[in-house]
């Protein structure tokens, strides 16, 4: 019992709750999204991620920090939740699990090329991989609450060709697995995470 007991009091140490504490998302590049279809501009949009872990330098284990959030890429600025406050640490990675949340889909995004008509581009999958942190994010004491997010949208069609693959309209990533794959990687790599200045 006294071992599962230790194991429980330093899980709890290593990401305090935090729920209600706001997360500073920066979003650029909405003005100029690369695809294989030409450069278009984002509309509106919005990703969901099911959850966010923070992976420790040389793989020394995850931490647990956002879950059920909705990321607004239209907006340069905006916030989330964290669920958990990162603890003082060396992290190199995000895990990022992008998924439906609260009928929100993985990604839902209008987005319109030059003398094109506006274009809807979906993913309502489920999809974890791992966004590499160069520089890494280095969390000193009582710094948790100063770790922000930030997104760059110009690499979120790369290798898409979202136009050419559309119907009516309606370009459904999950109907295309080669350009489907290509935008679950896009997602990833968009995100990164960082100290935010006071």
């Amino acid at each position: 019992m006294r071992p599962l007991l230790s194991l429980l009091l330093v899980a709890c140490a290593a990401a305090p709750d935090a729920v209600g504490i706001p997360v500073p998302v920066v979003a650029t590049g909405q003005e100029r999204i690369v695809s294989e279809d030409g450069e278009v501009v984002l509309l509106s949009g919005m990703a969901a991620l099911q959850r966010v872990d923070l992976v420790r330098q040389d793989d020394e284990g995850t931490v647990p920090w956002l879950e059920a959030q909705v990321l607004d890429l239209g907006a340069s600025a905006s916030t989330v939740e964290a669920a958990h406050l990162p603890p003082p640490g060396t992290y190199g990675r995000l895990r990022l699990t992008f998924g439906p949340v609260d009928g929100a889909r993985a990604l839902s995004a209008q987005v319109q090329g030059e003398g094109r008509d506006p274009l809807e581009v979906r993913h309502s999958g489920v999809h974890t991989g791992d966004a590499f942190l160069a520089p890494r994010l280095v969390v000193g004491e009582d710094e948790g609450d100063r770790v922000g997010l930030s997104l760059e949208l110009t690499g979120l069609l790369f290798y898409v060709r979202a136009y050419g693959q559309a119907e009516d309209g309606v370009f459904e990533a999950e109907d295309s697995p080669m350009d489907g794959g290509f935008v679950e990687a896009n997602l990833v790599n968009m995100v990164r995470a960082a100290l935010v200045e006071d």
